[in-house]
């Protein structure tokens, strides 16, 4: 998965279960703004789409 594929403000899944929205995506990362506060720069591998989520 590329970055092209994770829209601002997309809710997303890390992999490691937190949850967050996208911020901004560059080159070969994606900026993540996690439900807990933190913003954190992520592999585009490590995060999953959860837009549909209820």
């Amino acid at each position: 998965m590329n970055t092209k594929e994770f829209q601002k403000g997309t809710r997303v899944i890390t992999t490691d279960g937190e949850e967050g929205e996208v911020l901004d995506t560059y080159e070969n990362k994606i900026k993540v703004k996690l439900d807990n506060g933190d913003e954190r720069d992520y592999d585009p591998e490590k995060l999953e789409d959860d837009s549909d989520a209820g």
